[in-house]
């Protein structure tokens, strides 16, 4: 491919009327694909991973779908014809030359009722890509010619000073110029969005932006939605909105939309009812919602606040307390065997004594060290002896602390 690129940056270099020359050449060199989709072909020259530019053929498959632009559908509709005259022509040529009868032979039909964008990822060489990044009309128009393509994307990130320069051109034209960071917010993909949208669609669509409590779905006018993330595509004027997300109660905005970003700004409340599962360890039956015993560890409608309570034969009763809109709850039971309400409260009081033995001794020591700045005696002797003694009983004020935690979460 380089080779035929340096040849057609020949062809073109200051003779722009040698342009029909090259489509003669590629006409007999390549065979001509008739499209049936508005195809579009992106060249990404990048040194670093930027999420915008990863993520451009999904934001142009987002943003256009269905070609709505007349003038950009008319130059596909105008190709697509082009080429089927073309492969037309070519098959009464064979026929000729091979003496067959072409009477019946007529040109193929072109569905040109509806078009949607297809992506072509191109991988040409760097040589073809040096041309590319240069917007040389030759290397386009062949680029464009060999892939048979409707328009060609070219996309250069380059660092500059700890910052990622983003360019993006349209057929040679810089069309956009951002510098990204992972560490500063960036409007860019929003940019982009609306430009596209503007671009494929034209202007009876504007972008809107979701921004909620939750991430949820959306219907339009009784349809889905047409989503990328937080962003959708709204048609001009009055649209019914309705948002949903499990456990939230659904809601209903009318939104009138025009040819401005709407923001569109919502908060689902929780609902207070839900399905709830319950599971136990080691397994029981014995499980009480409040106060009805629950069949197969399932309550089909739950109301919040709540409380459980659970059995087992040698095991302490276990209740459990939610005011979330839990699904489900798994509840431990504790072996009676291990449950000793005496050691509990012999942990409690060793925690509060060697409390209190720490703040004073940690006291004392801050005492001596006044008295001793104040009158010039020499006390360190004692201070250093209070000092030590209060770490000594902090670490154990510690430990006591987790073993009054381990007696008053396992009773043991």
């Amino acid at each position: 491919m380089g080779i035929l690129m340096t040849l057609s940056k020949a062809i073109f270099t200051g003779r722009k009327r040698s342009n029909f020359l090259l489509l003669l050449i590629f006409f007999f060199l390549i065979p001509s694909l008739s499209a049936a989709s508005y195809r579009v072909g992106i060249v990404t020259d990048s040194e670093a991973p930027v999420p915008y530019v990863e993520n451009f053929p999904r934001l142009i498959e987002f943003a256009a779908r269905e070609i709505g632009n007349e003038d950009l559908l008319s130059q596909a509709v105008k190709r697509d014809e082009e080429n089927a005259q073309m492969d037309w022509e070519k098959e009464v040529s064979d026929l000729i030359r091979r003496e067959a009868d072409v009477s019946t032979l007529s040109p193929q039909s072109v569905d040109t009722s509806s078009y949607e964008v297809e992506i072509v990822p191109l991988s040409p060489s760097d040589e073809d890509v040096a041309f590319i990044a240069s917007s040389d009309e030759a290397a386009l128009a062949y680029t464009k010619l060999l892939y048979d393509l409707d328009e060609l994307y070219y996309i250069s990130v380059r660092e500059e000073d700890g910052l990622y320069s983003v360019e993006i051109y349209l057929e040679g034209q810089r069309i956009f110029h951002f510098l990204f960071s992972e560490y500063v917010e960036s409007d860019a993909q929003q940019e982009i969005l609306s430009y596209l949208l503007l671009r494929y669609r034209g202007g009876l669509y504007a972008l809107a932006r979701l921004n909620g409590n939750t991430m949820a779905s959306v219907s339009v006018d009784g349809n889905a939605a047409e989503r990328y993330g937080e962003y959708m595509v709204l048609p001009f004027g009055l649209r019914h909105l309705e948002i949903s997300s499990p456990s939230f109660i659904p809601l209903t905005l009318d939104v009138m939309v025009d040819e401005n970003i709407e923001i569109i700004e919502y908060e689902l409340e929780k609902v207070r009812s839900v399905p709830l599962f319950i599971s136990t360890i080691p397994y029981t039956d014995e499980i009480y919602y409040q106060g009805e015993k629950v069949m197969n560890g399932y309550v089909s409608e739950t109301t919040y606040p709540f409380s459980l309570i659970v059995n087992k034969d040698g095991y302490e009763t276990r209740t459990i307390q939610s005011d979330e809109g839990e699904h489900s709850v798994v509840a431990a039971l504790l072996p009676s065997s291990l449950y000793d309400p005496a050691r509990l409260e012999d942990k409690k009081g060793e925690f509060y004594t060697h409390l209190l033995v720490t703040l004073l001794t940690y006291g004392a020591s801050v005492a001596v060290d006044v008295v001793s700045d104040i009158y010039s005696l020499n006390l360190t002797p004692v201070s250093t002896i209070a000092r030590g003694v209060s770490v000594v009983e902090l670490i154990r004020t510690v430990t006591a602390l987790f073993e009054y935690r381990d007696a008053l979460g396992y009773g043991i």
